[in-house]
């Protein structure tokens, strides 16, 4: 899904940003706000279309 993929890229990036990340609570909260803005542009597209009639 898209937001499974949301959530893999955020960790992905911040794996290649530093392999030596041991604050997995902030490489998590890093994923978590990835995907609430995946989730928020989707809500915001369907309001979008259901306000045009689509």
């Amino acid at each position: 899904s898209d937001l499974r993929k949301a959530f893999i890229t955020a960790v992905g990036k911040a794996y290649v940003n530093n392999h030596n990340e041991a604050n997995l609570a902030r490489v998590m909260a890093s994923a978590k706000n990835a995907v609430e803005e995946d989730v928020y542009s989707k809500i915001l597209m369907m309001n979008e279309g259901h306000r045009l009639g689509k």
